[in-house]
């Protein structure tokens, strides 16, 4: 008998991604639980209910309620948390769910680089995060993270999160796949602190230093994409679909889109680039 495939339609998702470069001092100092108590109540805003999976550390015990995983935190320092996860189902099953993590990289390396980055990413099924809920939710993180540099980007099911690339089908079904680009990218972070950015999107949260970069600035002075200050640090730039095709064409011919897939080597020849990597990494 012939058994008939219904296709369930793929979810969509709103990533949120924000970024602030540390030095040791900065990453042992971060204040990792009031961020995730922070995130964890946006999360809650956007849903209507707390996540009810969470893990510490890449461990594989998880808990099962907000109460019980905060009631292991209050047995860590801040420093002691390397990475924090919050979801509604196991991790492994989490991927194209609702979910957050929060990661301090510097403290999961004996012998930390000169420079690192502490990273939030957090997605959220379309339609259920508004622009009010959040800037809310950004303005509320500056006080105990002050972030850089950050972006949204909507994917299908099926694209992580992380690399933003569509997941391979592979022996055990999907996987990610770490590729020379997400290298590239997260080998140079430190350059969004000197008018680099990982790419361009339609929602972007930029610094000083973008708005001084000459690309950025020249489209900005001829009314490309609208501006608002979240604070006196980061400033919002959003485009519509057809102003994000006029400042991509004009920043991949730049060198200042690190993960440029077009024109890698615009980035990568530059002096900057060597700079940046020799901060964070360790030969």
């Amino acid at each position: 008998m012939r058994h008939l495939k219904f296709w369930k339609k793929k979810k969509q998702f709103d990533i949120i991604k924000l970024y602030k470069v540390v030095d040791i001092n900065q990453a042992k100092t971060f204040q990792c639980k009031e961020v995730f108590r922070a995130c964890t109540e946006f999360f809650k805003d956007c849903t209507d209910e707390y996540p009810n999976h969470y893990s510490l550390n890449y461990s594989n015990k998880s808990w099962k309620t907000l109460q019980g995983f905060e009631k292991k935190l209050r047995k860590h320092d801040n420093i002691d948390l390397v990475w924090l996860y919050a979801s509604y189902s196991p991790e492994w099953d989490s991927f194209y769910e609702n979910h957050f993590s929060i990661g301090n990289a510097m403290m999961n390396s004996r012998e930390p680089p000169y420079t690192s980055y502490i990273d939030i990413i957090i997605t959220i099924e379309k339609g259920k995060l508004s622009s009010n809920k959040l800037y809310q939710f950004l303005e509320s993180l500056t006080g105990g993270f002050k972030f850089d540099y950050g972006y949204v980007v909507s994917l299908r099911e099926g694209f992580s999160a992380n690399n933003e690339r569509k997941d391979k089908v592979g022996l055990f079904g999907l996987e990610s796949t770490v590729e020379e680009i997400d290298l590239r990218w997260s080998n140079n972070v430190c350059g969004v602190k000197e008018g680099y950015i990982r790419n361009i999107y339609n929602l972007n949260f930029l610094n000083a230093s973008h708005l001084e970069q000459a690309i950025i600035k020249e489209l900005m002075i001829d009314d490309v994409g609208t501006t608002s200050k979240l604070d006196g640090n980061i400033t919002i730039w959003e485009l519509t679909d057809e102003e994000l095709k006029r400042a991509k064409s004009k920043l991949d011919a730049s060198p200042y889109v690190i993960a440029n897939n077009k024109n890698p080597n615009l980035f990568l020849s530059t002096e900057d680039a060597k700079r940046f990597k020799q901060a964070m990494t360790i030969d």
